[in-house]
Parts: C-alpha cells; structure tokens; sequence
C-alpha cells in the first residue's frame, strides 16, 4: 500500500485485556454518541489455528506451543471472571455495539502462530533444545505435565471459541485447577511449563511489530473496499503506538483512544 492522503478517519481504541466489561462499554458509548461509526474492526485473529497449524508451529517452535496452553491457563479464568467470557470485553462489547447498530464487525489480528515460521531458526534450535532438554531430565514427570497443559489448554481454546454460557466457571477450573494438578509434581516439570510461558511471551513481543502492519493493511483494505470514513479500531494497549503510526504512514487520519482520554 502506498502512502497517500484518504478520507478515512481511524478512531484507535487501546485496551487492557483484563479491564471490566461496564468500563469498556462506557468507553464505547461515548464515542458512538458523537461519531457515525461506519464499521468495527477489533484484534481477534482473522485465521483461528487448527491442530495442523499447531503441529506445524510446534516443529518449530515447541516450548512456544507449550506456552500458548500455559497461558491460556493462567489469564484465561482472569478475563472469564471479569467479563464473562475467555475473549476481553473489548471484543465483546465491540461484537454487541456492531450487532445493535447493524453495523460491520471484523476480525483484523494475526495469530502469532502464523508468524513463528518466519522467525530466525535460532528460535528453533534453542526451543528444541530446552524442550528436550526437560524431557531428558524427567520424561515421565515432564511428559505427563505436557499431556495435562495440551488436554487443558484445548479444552480452554475451545471454551473460548464456542463463547459457552458456563465459560466463566469452566475456564476456573479447566485453567486455575489444571495449575493445581501440576503443583503436586517436582519443580522440573514446574519450570519446564514456566519455560513455555516465557517463550510464548518472547514470540508475541518478538511478532508485536509484524502483527501491527499486518492489522493496520486488512484494516484500510477493507475499509478503502467499502469506501468507509468513519471506523473504530479496538486492539490492546500495546499495540497503539505501532499501529498509530502504520495508519499515519498511509496518509490515514487517527484519533487515539483508551481508558484515560475517554
């Protein structure tokens, strides 16, 4: 895409993944009160990942997939508890304004599964070698917290997914109970699901930048598709200054917004 000036007018929302459902909904309802908003766009994946993308992440990247579960575990009854559901209140609220105002909504972000290919192959060689490296230490041990994280997490992602009216208790006790389950094995297979929370955090921050542009490019073709001047764009904090500038450079108007200038 080029840089050139358009008559498209971003409203950039920035939120906390764990900010309560009523905030957001007041957050958005201000705005909405004074702006003819065309379409909603918000940072769920544009492509959920299936199991062979998972499989092929995880030749790659192991103690990353091992991580996408551990995380799940550990913020996904966290966000359940605090807006209902596994997926924020901003998407929430974002999907719930749309449909009242029979408005569009779209997904925008890219899964940092997709992305891991891409990455350097040193990534690959010390994943691998601290995956295995816990496996030759307690393989049983080790092997059977892999088993519970894998069996767990899936049961969360598709909690998640589906959006089930008993997500909030569900997501308790598949996540925060399935954390208990580990507790009583030693510290090696403690650390080994640690690991994989590390390297999960390290990917996503390493993909951060990429993931913006990829946002920011389905965004303005979207909206340049259906000659919109007026959209609402909701992603997490972190990724505003990113995505801010990435509009700008395309000559797009962006109004910034989150829970302190709202």
């Amino acid at each position: 895409m080029g840089s050139e000036s358009t008559d498209l007018t971003v409203h950039l929302h920035g939120e906390s993944h764990f900010r309560s459902y009523e905030a957001v909904q007041r957050s958005l309802e201000k705005l909405t009160a004074s702006v003819d908003i065309d379409a909603f766009y918000h940072e769920l994946p544009s492509e959920v990942p299936g199991m062979k993308r998972y499989i092929q992440t995880a030749l790659r990247n192991p103690l990353y997939v091992v991580g996408v579960f551990v995380t799940q575990m550990i913020y996904g009854p966290r966000v359940a508890l605090t807006c209902g559901h596994q997926q924020g209140a901003e998407n929430q609220v974002i999907k719930e304004f749309a449909a009242a105002a029979d408005t569009p909504v779209t997904r925008i972000d890219t899964h940092p599964s997709y992305l891991v290919p891409e990455l350097s192959l040193i990534w690959t060689g010390v994943s691998w070698i601290v995956f295995g490296g816990f496996l030759w230490l307690q393989p049983i041990a080790v092997g059977l917290a892999l088993v519970l994280i894998l069996l767990l997490g899936t049961g969360l992602t598709y909690l998640a997914r589906k959006e089930s009216d008993y997500e909030r208790p569900l997501a308790v006790l598949l996540g925060w109970g399935g954390i208990l389950l580990l507790l009583p094995l030693n510290f090696i297979p403690l650390t080994f699901a640690f690991a994989g929370f590390v390297a999960h955090g390290l990917v996503v921050r390493a993909t951060l930048g990429r993931r913006d542009i990829e946002m920011v490019n389905r965004t303005i073709q979207d909206a340049t598709a259906h000659d919109y001047t007026q959209i609402w764009v909701s992603v997490g904090y972190k990724h505003l200054d990113g995505m801010s500038d990435a509009f700008e450079s395309h000559g797009v108007e962006v109004i910034c917004h989150n829970e302190t200038n709202n």
